[in-house]
């Protein structure tokens, strides 16, 4: 299996590298998901606003999945939530969800 690994850094830049090893990914995984966990509680912001995107794979070929960290999470209401999972059908998505 080939990744395609797109980094979103925390000054908005964007790294790209592939890789054939999980091991050079799941660093940079912890850490936006240990960045995205600073962000509790974020029920400070519009209350539609309900998840916390910091990670997602997506199967572009049999052999290619596109891996996307956000080192800055992405706050989006469900809508957009669910528009994505249903048009990119992700393989994995990690979500941090806040408790209404």
């Amino acid at each position: 299996m080939e990744y395609e690994v797109i980094i979103y850094t925390e000054i908005n830049t964007v790294r790209k590298f592939k890789t054939k090893s999980l091991d050079d990914f799941l660093d940079y995984k912890k850490v936006a998901h240990d960045r995205a966990v600073k962000c509790l509680p974020f029920d400070q912001y519009d209350k539609e606003l309900k998840h916390m995107v910091y990670y997602h794979e997506v199967l572009q070929e049999k052999n290619l999945t596109e891996v996307t960290i956000y080192m800055n999470p992405n706050i989006v209401d469900d809508k957009i939530l669910d528009d994505f999972v249903d048009t990119w059908k992700p393989i994995y998505v990690g979500v941090i969800h806040r408790r209404d």
